[in-house]
């Protein structure tokens, strides 16, 4: 292994990736990678959610309409959804009890960017995103362990989503 130097930084060379499964095992989830609440979040669900039940093939949300909640999956499987014009819509992900969903109600414009369909009869925990913003806003603590909470959920989805791609493919 060698010592590298770029723009000051001292590094080690990075061994070329050789194959798909060198890939596969780079996106694996990291151990504790499932983001987890802060309490602060879900004692706001506990307080101002509202439970709502769905069969198997209810939609909760759908890719491009306003979104209007942020959810915590309490029991059931949730199937997220792109819609992807001829092939219909094809199942990125799915989520189960304890993860969340809603990213898209805290970032303008405000309109979800998937689907997301029950997989099975499902209970979902609503908090309104209106009174969940203004929360973030009046309360900088609490607005700053969300958005860290929303970034690790991010890229929780975009590592699952770059491996499930890495597996198809």
């Amino acid at each position: 292994m060698r010592l590298l130097v770029y723009g000051g930084v001292v590094g080690t060379e990075v061994a070329p990736i050789s194959g798909k499964e060198d890939l596969l095992e780079m996106t694996a989830p990291l151990p504790n990678s499932h983001p987890i609440a802060p309490t602060a979040l879900r004692l706001f669900f506990d307080t101002h959610g509202q439970i709502r039940s769905l069969t198997t093939g209810d939609y909760l949300c759908w890719e491009g309409e306003s979104a209007d909640a942020f959810y915590r999956v309490e029991a059931g499987e949730l199937e997220l959804q792109i819609f992807a014009g001829d092939l219909g819509f094809i199942t990125v992900s799915t989520l189960g009890p304890g993860d969340c969903l809603g990213w898209a109600c805290l970032l303008p414009p405000y309109s979800w960017r998937l689907s997301a369909r029950a997989a099975s009869p499902s209970v979902v925990v609503a908090c309104d995103a209106d009174m969940l913003r203004t929360h973030c806003e009046n309360n900088p603590r609490f607005g700053y362990e969300v958005s860290r909470f929303v970034l690790k959920l991010i890229a929780s989805r975009i590592r699952a989503t770059r491996r499930k791609l890495l597996r198809t493919s």
